[in-house]
C-alpha cells in the first residue's frame, strides 16, 4: 500500500495545477472515476397529504416553522459499524409547517467534499485510502474529506449552521417562503479547524477539539461571528476524544475515557478504536478563570456521548448522563444506560446512582423538560424525573430515526420526531406527542428517512 501512496502522490505533484474552492487540486486524479455525480438525484421536496381528525388538525395547525433531522446518508439497515454513522455526507430531512400546510424536504449539506465529488467524480470508500487524503489535505491539494457535517444542525444568533467535529460549521439559509435549504459557506475560523458539533452558545461561543498527537483538548472561545477570543490547552491522560462536554458557569467538564488501538481490527476498521475496560475513566475539571484542573477518578471504563443535566451545590457535583460501559467502532453493539454520577468535591470520590430498571433499557438523545428528562431510543420513548420512571412509550414495528425535539403549543409539551415503520421500509412518518396526556398524532409520507443524528425546530420569523 505503501508504494499506492507514493505511486500516487508521484502522479499529483507533477499534474498541472489549478485553484479550486480555498485548495490546490490538479485537473485529475487518477484513483477518480470522473463518472459525473450529482448529490441533488439524492434530494427530495414536495408537499404532504394528510387527513386527521378535526382536534389533531389544529393542533397541527398551530405548528409554525420548521423541524429538521440532520444525520449521515445511510438508512439503519445500512449500519454495520459505529463509524459508517460519521463517515457519510451529512443531510437534513424535515418538514416546513405552514398553517398545517406541510412539506417534506431532504438536502445534502454542500461540503467542500461534496463539491469535489461532483466534479471530479466520487472517492473510493476503502479505508486504506484515507490516510493518502489526510496527507493530501493537509498539502493543501484535497478538499478535507473527513468534514461531512452531519451531526449537529444549531441556531447561534439567529444563523443556522451544520456542524461535525473534525471540521468547521457550514451555514445555512433555510428558507420558509420557498421551503428550500441552501448551503451558503463554510466558516473560516481562527485557532482551530474542528468545532465541536456540541459547542455551547450563550454570550459567547465555546467549543473543543482534541488532538491525539500530543494527547490534549484544546478549549476556545469565540464571538458570535467566530472571532477567536482565547484558547486554554488541557492535557489528558488517555487518548483523547470528547463528543460532548459540559460548562457551567466557571468551570469545564469532560470525561477523559481510556481509549486504545485494536490491534486486531487495524487493517478491517477505518477507526480501530475501542474503550479499554482494564483502565479508569477520569473526569477533568478545568477552572475557566484560572485554567488549573482537578481529576477525579472513577473505579469504572465508560464514556459519555450526551450528557442530560448537571447540578452543583457545596458538597457534590451530579451528573445525568447515558454512559457507555463497552465501546468499540469496528462494531454496531452500543448501550447507553442514563445513570447519576456524582462526584465528592471533598473526598474525591466518584461513585454511580443506578435504577435497575433503566439498566435494562438502551437510552440516548436526552431533552430536558421542566424538572423531567425525556430518552429515546430505536423503539421508544422514556420520560424520567432523576432516576424514576414516569412514563415508557414502546413500539413493536416502528423505529424513531434521530433526535426528537420538543415544541410548546399554547404553553403544552408537544414532542416531535421522524419515525418509520421496519416492516415497510420506506414508509417514514412524523409523529407529534403530547407530553402531558401522551396522544399521538401520526402522519406518514412515503419517503424512505436515512440514520438522524440530532434535531432542530426553527419558528418561522416574524
Amino acid at each position: 500500500m505503501i508504494h499506492l501512496y507514493i505511486a500516487t502522490l508521484s502522479l499529483i505533484l507533477y499534474s498541472q495545477f489549478q485553484c479550486n474552492n480555498g485548495f490546490v487540486f490538479p485537473s485529475h486524479f487518477p484513483f477518480l472515476p470522473m463518472k459525473k455525480y450529482s448529490i441533488a438525484d439524492k434530494e427530495a421536496n414536495r408537499p404532504i397529504s394528510y387527513t386527521l381528525p378535526e382536534s389533531q388538525a389544529k393542533i397541527i395547525k398551530k405548528l409554525d416553522g420548521f423541524f429538521g433531522v440532520i444525520g449521515p446518508d445511510k438508512t439503519h439497515f445500512q449500519i454495520k459499524n459505529l463509524i459508517d454513522l460519521f463517515m457519510s455526507d451529512g443531510n437534513i430531512q424535515g418538514i416546513f409547517f405552514k398553517g398545517g400546510e406541510l412539506t417534506y424536504v431532504k438536502n445534502f449539506i454542500r461540503t467542500e467534499k461534496v463539491e469535489f465529488e461532483e466534479k471530479h467524480g466520487r472517492l473510493p470508500e476503502h479505508m486504506l485510502f484515507r490516510p493518502l487524503f489526510m496527507i493530501l489535505h493537509k498539502l493543501r491539494i484535497f478538499p478535507n474529506t473527513e468534514g461531512v457535517a452531519n451531526t449537529a444542525i444549531v441556531s447561534i444568533h439567529n444563523k443556522t449552521y451544520a456542524l461535525y467535529e473534525r471540521d468547521t460549521p457550514y451555514l445555512l439559509d433555510i428558507n420558509f417562503n420557498a421551503t428550500q435549504i441552501r448551503t451558503v459557506k463554510k466558516i473560516t475560523m481562527k485557532g482551530t479547524s474542528c468545532f465541536s458539533a456540541h459547542s455551547k452558545y450563550s454570550d459567547a461561543i465555546e467549543t473543543m477539539d482534541y488532538d491525539v498527537i500530543t494527547k490534549s483538548i484544546n478549549y476556545h472561545q469565540y464571538d458570535e461571528n467566530f472571532e477567536w477570543i482565547r484558547q486554554k490547552q488541557i492535557k489528558t491522560k488517555h487518548m483523547p476524544f470528547v463528543h460532548d462536554f459540559l460548562i457551567l458557569k466557571d468551570k469545564i467538564i469532560f470525561v477523559d475515557a481510556p481509549f486504545a488501538l485494536n490491534f486486531r481490527n487495524m487493517f478491517s476498521c477505518v477507526l480501530p478504536i475501542l474503550l479499554n475496560k482494564m483502565d479508569k475513566t477520569i473526569i477533568q475539571i478545568v477552572d475557566k478563570n484560572t485554567g488549573s484542573v482537578e481529576s477525579y477518578v472513577s473505579d469504572e471504563s465508560f464514556f459519555i456521548f450526551h450528557y442530560a443535566d448537571c447540578k452543583e451545590d457545596d458538597r457534590y457535583i451530579s451528573i445525568y448522563a447515558s454512559m457507555y460501559d463497552q465501546l468499540d467502532f469496528s462494531e454496531f453493539n452500543i448501550a447507553g444506560k442514563y445513570r447519576i454520577l456524582r462526584i465528592d468535591k471533598v473526598t474525591k470520590k466518584v461513585f454511580f446512582e443506578k435504577n435497575d430498571a433503566l439498566e435494562a433499557l438502551n437510552l440516548e438523545f436526552p431533552i430536558r423538560f421542566e424538572n423531567k428528562i425525556v430518552f429515546s431510543n430505536n423503539s421508544g420513548f422514556v420520560v424520567c424525573n432523576e432516576l424514576d420512571i414516569l412514563k415508557q412509550i414502546s413500539f413493536d414495528d416502528r423505529h424513531v430515526c434521530g433526535e426528537p425535539v420538543i415544541k410548546y403549543i399554547e404553553n403544552r409539551p408537544y414532542l416531535i420526531a421522524f419515525m418509520f415503520h421496519k416492516s415497510t421500509r420506506n414508509k417514514g412518518f412524523i409523529m407529534v406527542m403530547d407530553l402531558n396526556t401522551y396522544e399521538m398524532i401520526e402522519i406518514p409520507f412515503l419517503e424512505s428517512l436515512n440514520v438522524g443524528f440530532h434535531s432542530i425546530f426553527l419558528d418561522r420569523p416574524l
